[in-house]
C-alpha cells in the first residue's frame, strides 16, 4: 500500500513573461489561516447573504489576499517581496493565469465540493453548531390580536337563497347547446 508521504505534491508550470513557473495548490493551513483573517470570506465561502459593506471591504482584501495567495503558490508564503511582485508588478491577466492552475490544484473537485465536504463534516462534529443546523424550522405565525369583524368566505360555496329554480350541470347544458 503506498503512503500518504509517497503521493508528493502536485505541481504545474505556468509560462508568465516567456518564464516557467513551478505552481503548487494551496495548503490546509494556509486556507484557514486566511478565513480565520477575514470574517467577509467567511460569509461568502458559507454561502450567507452578501451586503454591500462586504463586498467593499472584501474588494479593499481582494489584491493583498491574491498576492499571498500567488506568493503561497509558487512555495514563497510570508515572503514580502514576492507578495509585493504579485500586488504591484503582475497584471491582472497575469493573475488569472497563476490562480487558474492553483485553484485547480488546490480544489481538484471545484471549490462547491470542498464547501460542501466541510459542512458535511462540521454537521458530523458538532450538529448543533450555531448556521450549521441541518434542517431549520421558521416559527409559528403569530396569532391574530383580535377576531375578524366579517369572517371569510368559503370560496366554492353555493348558500340555498343565491341558487336558482332549475339550475343545470354543466353536461346537461352542453348536450343541449349541441342539439339546438
Amino acid at each position: 500500500m503506498v503512503s500518504l508521504v509517497d503521493l508528493g505534491k502536485l505541481r504545474k508550470t505556468v509560462t508568465i513573461r516567456e518564464q516557467a513557473i513551478e505552481v503548487q495548490g494551496l495548503p490546509a493551513h494556509f486556507i484557514v489561516d486566511m478565513l480565520a483573517n477575514s470574517n467577509e470570506l467567511r460569509l461568502v465561502m458559507a454561502e450567507k447573504a452578501v451586503s454591500g459593506d462586504i463586498i467593499a471591504t472584501l474588494a479593499a482584501q481582494f489584491p493583498h489576499m491574491l498576492a499571498q495567495c500567488i506568493a503561497m503558490g509558487v512555495g514563497k508564503q510570508g515572503d514580502a517581496e514576492t507578495i509585493q511582485f504579485a500586488l504591484f508588478d503582475l497584471m491582472p491577466g497575469e493573475w488569472i493565469e497563476l490562480m487558474e492552475p492553483i485553484v485547480e490544484l488546490t480544489f481538484p473537485k471545484g471549490i462547491k465540493s470542498f464547501v460542501d465536504g466541510l459542512t458535511r463534516l462540521v454537521r458530523h462534529v458538532a450538529p448543533d453548531a450555531a448556521g450549521w443546523a441541518a434542517v431549520t424550522k421558521s416559527p409559528e405565525p403569530s396569532t391574530p390580536a383580535s377576531e375578524r369583524d366579517i369572517p371569510p368566505k368559503q370560496h366554492g360555496d353555493i348558500h340555498p337563497d343565491s341558487s336558482k329554480d332549475g339550475s343545470r350541470s354543466s353536461d346537461e347544458m352542453t348536450s343541449q347547446s349541441s342539439a339546438a
